[in-house]
């Protein structure tokens, strides 16, 4: 194991991930246009099981920068489904962040859903949230739960990951096809 993760934190380098986890992927090649509806931010109390929770929302997607990032083609090697979820603006979904994991991490949505994600984060370690195709970039600091919202505006499949180096590459990557 520990091997694996030495190998992925070196591979970090060689996809153009930032020391400090600021770069991005860029959308699938098939998921189309860039603009996104901005969702609004508020703040949030304790969540579920007394862990601390923090709410963000997503920026509009041009202010996701992906100059040098890799690609979803880049990426999708290291995309290991480990759980479904269907998302409907009715309920938030529940997702956890756990040593390199996100789980579920195949979602699915209707276009024209808004999309409340509580997202888990169970480890000792800070992860993050990255969709940029949607403007999410949640910082997940450790032992708290952090509320992302945001509409499923339009049609495509896309990655989301854990853009801190070598998380992606040892496995904490997903994706949200939305119909």
């Amino acid at each position: 194991m520990r091997a694996s993760l030495l190998a992925a934190v070196s591979l970090a380098g060689l996809v153009g991930l930032s020391a400090c986890g600021t770069r991005r992927l860029a959308p699938s090649p098939s998921a189309p246009g860039s603009s996104a509806s901005a969702p609004s931010l508020s703040a949030a109390g304790r969540g579920a099981g007394g862990m601390s929770s923090s709410t963000h929302a997503a920026r509009p997607a041009a202010a996701s920068s992906s100059v040098g990032a890799p690609t979803a083609a880049q990426l999708a090697p290291y995309y290991r489904a480990n759980g479904t979820a269907v998302l409907t603006s009715a309920a938030p979904v529940v997702l956890t962040a756990n040593d390199f994991v996100f789980q579920p991490n195949t979602l699915s949505a209707k276009v024209g859903t808004r999309v409340r994600l509580q997202i888990r984060n169970v480890s000792s370690g800070t992860h993050n949230f990255t969709l940029p195709a949607f403007g999410v970039d949640a910082s997940l600091p450790a032992g708290r739960t952090t509320t992302v919202t945001f509409t499923a505006s339009r049609r495509g499949m896309y990655y989301f990951w854990c853009a801190l180096p070598g998380h992606a590459q040892a496995g904490m990557v997903g994706t949200l096809t939305v119909s």
